[in-house]
């Protein structure tokens, strides 16, 4: 029967009741474990791709607290041989780089991993951050920290070329103006950022109030991630412009124009991804549910533009 089966596949329509029952009939086919474990695999990521769920976002945070905590131990890794090295340079802008980015890379370590670890429906994944259910707002602080230190890591960058684009022209009376500049825009972030926070607390049982909150506050982190790209594609140009004149006196000239227009350009594409992002998430509430793109999103935001200045960073002595 089952050599008359094979010998004649089209016959199921022809006589569907006979050869329902060979099928029945023939033996199993032998079990394949690769295509088992190859097809739950595939399953998996339709889940997770498609996911809105809680556990969805428990499997989102838990590949980007890994990812985190592998930048935490190279971040780690360079400022203590940064330190060993440089033991008569006690402040310097690369070590203090440094440090914003290990402190960057664990506090978010810290937020997904809490997200990642918890076992109640207490966190959701709204508006692209973490929208908190309880009366507390510390674990909503505790992911935005790592945010507004990023950006200020991102300003040193900034700063930085804007410092040696005035040494280059001979323009050292600039200088203090800048570091004036540097530090009432920090200063002025951070306060308005706190100011946010505390309406937050002041507003959480007031769900309206509290949404308007979120939204205010994801549109000031939008605007300033667009005015910090723009500035660094200024910024960054007019450095890449004295590196390729002739007059600045560095060596391994065309290396060093290499590293600030990539990392310039990654800054740039990074930021204003950053802003589009945040705005998309904001009012577009379907998209922020979506635990794939909030991994892209992380990723490409966050987690590229700490790859690249760690790069560069290992370059130096």
């Amino acid at each position: 029967i089952n050599a008359e089966y094979m010998e004649k596949k089209k016959g199921f329509q022809i006589y569907p009741s006979y050869y329902s029952c060979c099928f029945l009939m023939s033996p199993p086919a032998p079990f394949n474990p690769w295509r088992q474990t190859a097809v739950t695999m595939i399953h998996k990521l339709k889940t997770f791709f498609a996911a809105t769920d809680f556990e969805g976002m428990q499997t989102a945070a838990t590949i980007m607290y890994l990812g985190f905590a592998l930048l935490s131990l190279t971040s780690f890794y360079l400022l203590v041989r940064c330190m060993l090295r440089l033991p008569h340079d006690k402040w310097s802008t690369q070590k203090l780089l440094i440090t914003l980015l290990l402190c960057f890379c664990v506090g978010r370590t810290t937020s997904f991993y809490v997200m990642s670890s918890h076992t109640s429906q207490q966190l959701e994944l709204e508006y692209g951050y973490v929208y908190i259910t309880t009366s507390t707002v510390w674990l909503k602080m505790l992911h935005e920290v790592p945010r507004a230190i990023l950006l200020s890591t991102l300003s040193v960058v900034i700063k930085y070329w804007a410092e040696s684009h005035y040494r280059a022209n001979n323009e050292h009376l600039a200088l203090p103006w800048l570091q004036n500049q540097f530090a009432a825009c920090n200063v002025g972030f951070y306060v308005v950022q706190v100011v946010l926070w505390v309406f937050f607390f002041v507003f959480q049982q007031d769900g309206t109030m509290r949404h308007s909150i979120v939204v205010a506050e994801n549109c000031y982190a939008a605007i300033v991630s667009l005015v910090l790209g723009i500035t660094s594609f200024a910024v960054g140009r007019l450095f890449a412009l004295d590196l390729r004149s002739s007059s600045f006196p560095i060596t391994n000239r065309v290396q060093k124009l290499y590293e600030t227009t990539t990392l310039a350009a990654v800054a740039t594409n990074c930021l204003i991804f950053r802003a589009i992002a945040e705005i998309i998430f904001t009012f577009y509430h379907s998209f922020a549910r979506m635990h794939s793109l909030n991994v892209m999103y992380y990723g490409v935001a966050e987690g590229l533009p700490v790859l690249s200045i760690l790069l560069f960073m290992a370059e130096f002595p």
